[in-house]
């Protein structure tokens, strides 16, 4: 009960906050300050981070980054309910993992929102990942027969 209750949190932050940044249907606000926010400092700080990494100048697209990481976020949550949840928490953690260190790079005041965020991650983490069901109990055959059928044992 618990751990759904956790899976569905996770599931409402991030899929408001990836439709936020794909669409301004939902809360055209929060679309345009983003949309903002990714054109200025935070594609600059990305920018940089993947020039120094790969040495060489490089360009990244503000409007496909924002895409991309709305559309990681929302397909994210559908793998959490699909049963891949491993595949759905390493994206997830990822994407917070890149928006802490966004934030801290701009020095932006983030130690609130960043620590619930990852504490929420972390604790559904455990959960997705197993899928938030216990595995059920092995029923059937024992995994070594004593001997093989229509053979007796040799004393």
């Amino acid at each position: 009960m618990i751990l759904t209750a956790i899976k569905l949190f996770v599931s409402v932050v991030f899929l408001f906050a990836g439709t936020c940044k794909l669409t301004p249907a939902l809360h055209p606000n929060t679309y345009y300050e983003l949309d903002g926010k990714f054109r200025g400092p935070y594609v600059k700080v990305i920018q940089g981070v993947v020039s120094n990494t790969l040495k060489m100048k490089y360009r990244v697209n503000a409007s496909m980054l924002k895409q991309y990481v709305g559309f990681a976020e929302v397909a994210s949550v559908a793998l959490m309910w699909t049963g891949n949840g491993q595949i759905a928490g390493s994206c997830l953690a990822s994407i917070m993992t890149g928006a802490c260190y966004v934030h801290y790079s701009l020095k932006e005041d983030f130690t609130f929102p960043g620590a619930v965020g990852l504490m929420c991650l972390l604790i559904s983490w455990f959960s997705i990942s197993k899928g938030g069901r216990p595995r059920p109990p092995r029923v059937g055959k024992p995994l070594r027969p004593e001997s093989p059928p229509g053979k007796k044992k040799v004393k």
